[in-house]
């Protein structure tokens, strides 16, 4: 892994992560099962707080989350509100604990994907003229793998990206450029 990304550290992946000090875990918590009807796994939280009560690698860094949204989170979708109001949340989240978990330095990013060839939106691709429609809000014009997603997870998580921080990644291939504008609009 150190040829090609650098050292990793620690890294969580979870949508639902709650926060840095006990207070703000049980706030979010709370609001996640409140809003949004899933509880907020234990581990999630204790991977978080282990990152903090860690000693500091040699070069001051505690860890990496990188939290997965998607572009649902800025422009919503017909028929989606609760999964757009959701990965809303996630992203309001990911912002709030960067800031909390900063000092400690411990990165918190998040990957926001687009259209994914996975069984969710098997619908979206698995026929040509489904496909063809899809490509009308694709300007790279090819669906995204879950590859695309995992490898930009491996990247965030390196040292690579090691100044990046509160930062949400687009991995959707142009589709939050607004692909009418590509004809001029």
């Amino acid at each position: 892994m150190d040829d090609h990304c650098g050292t990793v550290t620690p890294v969580a992946t979870s949508a639902t992560l709650g926060g840095a000090t006990e207070e703000t875990s049980q706030r979010m918590r709370e609001f996640a099962e409140r809003v949004f009807g899933i509880p907020f796994g234990a581990d999630a939280v204790a991977g978080e707080e282990r990152m903090i009560a860690a000693e500091p690698l040699p070069d001051g860094d505690r860890g990496v989350v990188v939290m997965t949204a998607s572009i649902a989170a800025y422009d919503g979708q017909v028929g989606q509100a609760a999964y757009a109001a959701s990965k809303g949340g996630i992203e309001m989240m990911m912002k709030s604990i960067a800031q909390e978990v900063a000092p400690f330095r411990i990165r918190v990013n998040s990957i926001c994907p687009g259209a994914i060839r996975t069984p969710i939106n098997t619908a979206a691709w698995n026929t040509q003229e489904a496909y063809r429609k899809l490509m009308k809000l694709v300007p790279y014009k090819r669906i995204g793998e879950p590859s695309d997603i995992g490898h930009t997870a491996i990247w965030l998580a390196s040292d690579y990206s090691d100044y990046i921080h509160g930062a949400s990644i687009f991995v959707d291939g142009g589709m939050t450029l607004y692909p009418g504008f590509e004809t001029g609009g």
